[in-house]
């Protein structure tokens, strides 16, 4: 899709530009890369030095409160970041972890003492959800739970009829664990 017409572009004209996308190789004395859209080109290595934040790098490392973090993610639209936290618990999972406390495995029956503290020790590993890290970018969109809804970059781009982009995923604050963005890496204190 084209954003301007660049038979008008003249000398003194100014410009924005945002694109989110992923370098393909190493070439001379700079980096093929392509957008989200697969469109491809060579950029000079000085222009990606000055210009670009390359998810994953950073050279300082801060130690911050979750709410800290989750405000510098909300006010990072259209940055691209890595991002660890723990996905949704899912009921199975925690009926599957409460049934492996089962109290008559292998023959013999454990007190119902022992079975509850098998549950509650096993309670952190079931209620947290699964880890997760995740590479993307946010919208600066958070719905009405205060989950903040981001693009999963690792994943193929597929837009619906009706728009919807299938790599959003919703991201709890109340569960991050790491943040990389702005060439600093957040963690929790």
């Amino acid at each position: 899709m084209k954003k301007c017409n660049t038979d008008n572009i003249k000398g003194g004209d100014f410009y924005s530009r945002f694109s989110v996308g992923k370098v393909l190789s190493s070439v001379g004395g700079g980096f093929k890369i392509a957008n989200e859209d697969g469109e491809d080109w060579t950029i000079d290595k000085d222009i990606v030095a000055g210009e670009f934040y390359i998810a994953g790098q950073y050279d300082t490392e801060v130690a911050v409160t979750r709410t800290e973090m989750a405000k510098i993610l909300k006010a990072s639209p259209r940055l691209v970041f890595v991002v660890n936290y723990h996905k949704q618990t899912k009921v199975a999972t925690v009926v599957d972890a409460i049934a492996e406390q089962y109290p008559n495995q292998g023959g013999s029956i454990q007190s119902k003492a022992a079975f509850k503290k098998n549950v509650k020790d096993a309670q952190d590993t079931f209620m947290k959800g699964e880890e997760r890290t995740l590479i993307g970018y946010t919208e600066g969109y958070e719905d009405d739970f205060g989950r903040i809804r981001v693009i999963d970059l690792e994943q193929p781009k597929e837009i619906t009829d009706n728009g919807y982009d299938k790599r959003y995923r919703l991201v709890d604050p109340r569960t991050l664990n790491s943040l990389i963005i702005y060439n600093i890496k957040y963690i929790i204190k």
